[in-house]
């Protein structure tokens, strides 16, 4: 089981940050993932999986994202938990960076094509993630045995960069 809930998370210094809003975005993510995940584990069978997804902004300190660093940390450390607790059956977590998907289609093309090629420029892949990279991480965690409790980052090196 692959859960990948998503939310819109208000950006912004704290202090005048929506907190109705940051609250919204994560009982989205975090709390309404575990939510799945509980009422999944009874039916996956041992050594079957569950996979959330994480992002980018829990391990690299960006200002103006707390809301999308808090609810992704909480739901980080509740898959090392799980996987304890739900053990046998598997329990990760993949994390992607920036990635070339139709979320930022809303985007002028020329603004859109500028931003991607400048974070390549800056990554030591020297590209974005790809739906197909992202997907990849899925299946290692689907497909690796002895994979559970682990964090699956799909970052192109943004974090050595």
């Amino acid at each position: 089981m692959i859960i990948t809930a998503g939310s819109q998370a208000p950006g912004g210094a704290v202090a005048a940050l929506d907190l109705a809003a940051a609250k919204t975005a994560f009982d989205t993510k975090s709390w309404r993932s575990i939510l799945a995940a509980q009422a999944a584990a009874s039916q996956i069978r041992p050594g079957g999986t569950i996979t959330f997804t994480s992002g980018f902004a829990v391990r690299r300190t960006l200002p103006g994202t707390f809301t999308k660093s808090a609810m992704t940390a909480a739901l980080e450390a509740s898959t090392k938990v799980l996987a304890k607790e739900l053990a046998p059956i598997r329990v990760n977590i993949v994390s992607p960076s920036r990635t070339d998907t139709a979320s930022y289609a809303s985007m002028d093309a020329d603004a859109r094509q500028k931003m991607f090629d400048g974070a390549a420029a800056r990554l030591p892949a020297g590209r974005v993630a790809q739906p197909q990279d992202v997907a990849a991480g899925y299946l290692f965690a689907i497909e690796t045995p002895s994979v559970t409790g682990a964090v699956i980052d799909i970052y192109s090196g943004a974090l050595i960069a």
